[in-house]
């Protein structure tokens, strides 16, 4: 069986290039997003969220088909949506580079597919890819190469097709966030860590391109259990004093302070952050890559009180918050009717849907 692509399994009509809506799947909540053009910019048309049960889906394998299938169609009938594309969970991809002999443009795919079973554990039987030339020499191609189970994007689709939804497109969540946060024509290198409710994606940007990802099981919920733990109230109530309080340091009576409370598991985020972002700079194989700029918080708990602060002091790095709108040409004088913070939520959702405008 030949290795294929996804572009060329979930191929793009022409007529279909302006009306899909990104969907974000992950294991408790489901985020949709569409941008279409108006007279000289781009607005979201588009946008919402729903709930996914725990045990649905875990790390991104689907455990419970018929009761996402029938979350996809609630959401399918609600919003009227027919074509998507769809972020894949980074733990269910692998992504590497390659480098092969320069052979003909049409001859690439098949030199890639000679070497491929090198890189990861999947026969050629068994995967599906794509990829992206980043460097070439007078005799050489270097590719950044992702690449999924078949059996993983067969079922995917099949669930997107019983609800209703033809899939256009899937591609891994740090690509997406990447079309979304780093501007069309930005070259620079950056971290992206899509600090969420139930995990973190950490991803490397250069070019233009993701080089790297890796997943946390660090999340936001870790830091709203320890509130809810130490001060003895409800997970809802835990999730108020995290978004008023964050990190902030008080010195009065009737503040609660958290940031002691949260200091040892924001320290491991931190660690992490920094294990990456060394290895970056310092393993044999990225000893050539440009320095990592800045690193970029996207995600539901990015905007924590004292998140960025911190990490930019302990690291000593430059850290920021992301700006979704980044490639969105708003149009003149337009204003998102969706809050900054409630936007970094969506980051992956409208990086998917921005693929309907540029087409990278």
């Amino acid at each position: 069986m030949k290795l294929r692509s996804y572009s060329q399994v979930f191929s793009t009509p022409n007529t279909l290039a302006l009306s899909s809506t990104g969907i974000d799947l992950s294991d408790r909540s489901l985020k949709f997003a569409k941008v279409e053009r108006k007279g000289n910019g781009l607005i979201l048309t588009k946008y919402g969220d729903m709930a996914i049960p725990p045990g649905i889906i875990e790390s991104g394998k689907i455990k419970d088909s018929t009761k996402l299938v029938q979350i996809l169609s609630t959401v399918q009938k609600e919003q009227d949506l027919r074509y998507v594309r769809v972020a894949i969970p980074e733990e269910l991809a692998y992504l590497f580079t390659i480098t092969i002999p320069k052979v003909l443009p049409n001859e690439v795919r098949s030199a890639i597919e000679l070497q491929i079973e090198e890189h990861i554990p999947l026969s050629a039987a068994e995967a599906v890819f794509d990829f992206k030339i980043i460097e070439e020499t007078q005799t050489t191609y270097t590719c950044m190469v992702g690449a999924m189970p078949i059996l993983i994007s067969e079922e995917y689709l099949a669930l997107f097709m019983q609800a209703g939804l033809t899939p256009i497109s899937f591609e891994i969540e740090a690509d997406a966030l990447r079309r979304s946060i780093v501007q069309a024509q930005d070259e620079g290198t950056y971290m992206l860590v899509d600090f969420g409710q139930t995990r973190t994606g950490i991803s490397i940007i250069s070019k233009n391109t993701v080089f790297f990802t890796s997943t946390l099981d660090i999340c936001g919920e870790d830091l709203t259990r320890i509130i809810a733990k130490n001060f003895s109230v409800s997970f809802d109530v835990a999730e108020k004093m995290k978004r008023t309080h964050g990190l902030r340091r008080t010195n009065t009576t009737d503040t609660p302070e958290l940031f002691p409370v949260l200091l040892n598991t924001i320290s491991i985020l931190r660690d992490e952050l920094n294990k990456h972002y060394i290895y970056w700079h310092t393993s044999e194989e990225t000893a050539k890559r440009p320095k990592i700029e800045k690193i970029i918080f996207v995600g539901g708990n990015a905007n924590m009180i004292g998140l960025s602060s911190y990490i930019a002091t302990s690291m000593k790095v430059s850290v920021g918050i992301g700006n979704v709108w980044a490639n969105m040409m708003l149009q003149d004088g337009a204003v998102p009717e969706i809050s900054f913070d409630d936007s970094l939520s969506y980051a992956t959702a409208i990086g998917l849907a921005l693929a309907d405008h540029y087409h990278d």
